[in-house]
């Protein structure tokens, strides 16, 4: 009897695995492009390369057919982003240009409103690729630093047809690099890349 019993939940664990990988390979996947503006909070870092930075992204959702049409509670997600700017020295006239690649993977979490409107949560660590080019003659002409960092934005998700998306944020995302930036009062200090993006998106899900 008790063999028998063992067999059972073994069976039903088997049963519930299988289920799970369908679902699993079944899933949909949400597929979407976004553009912000990004305002750092630095300041010497806003003096040298302004106020507004350019950002453009791909994020990537798993979304599960639990659900028909809709964003299940929690979500896995992939983004990668590239924002640049353009910039002088602080006290002088001297180009310099920073161009930053951030790669995401965290969690989003979901709350319908409406039966076409979801508002989310998401926070995930995020690791960074910098690159700084300078024309100046106080620090190198070409600088490149790799950091992890950490993210977090505030959503709303409207779904105004089948399969289609469109996206409103507010994020939050920072990381300190210790590459120098291209101002002549200041060597050698740690450029931090903090701020808030400010966007919308559109996207599909297949």
């Amino acid at each position: 009897m008790r063999y028998l019993y063992r067999s059972m939940i073994k069976n039903k664990i088997a049963i519930m695995a299988f289920v799970l990988c369908i679902q699993t390979a079944y899933a949909d996947v949400a597929v979407e492009g976004t553009v912000s503006a990004f305002l750092p909070t630095s300041h010497i870092v806003k003096t040298i390369y302004g106020k507004a930075w350019q950002q453009y992204g791909l994020v990537f959702n798993h979304v599960s057919e639990a659900v028909p049409k809709r964003f299940p509670p929690v979500t896995l997600f992939g983004q990668v982003n590239y924002l640049f700017a353009h910039g002088y020295s602080e006290n002088g006239n001297q180009r310099t240009t920073i161009k930053v690649v951030p790669v995401t993977l965290g969690a989003k979490w979901f709350c319908s409103v409406h039966h076409n409107i979801d508002i989310y949560l998401a926070a995930a660590p995020r690791y960074y690729f910098m690159k700084i080019a300078n024309n100046s003659t106080y620090v190198p002409a070409e600088q490149k630093e790799s950091s992890f960092g950490g993210y977090g934005t505030f959503g709303v998700f409207f779904h105004p047809v089948d399969n289609f998306v469109i996206d409103l944020f507010v994020a939050y995302s920072a990381v300190t690099f210790q590459a120098q930036a291209s101002t002549p009062t200041y060597i050698g200090f740690a450029t931090k890349v903090a701020g808030v993006d400010l966007g919308a998106g559109i996207g599909f899900t297949f």
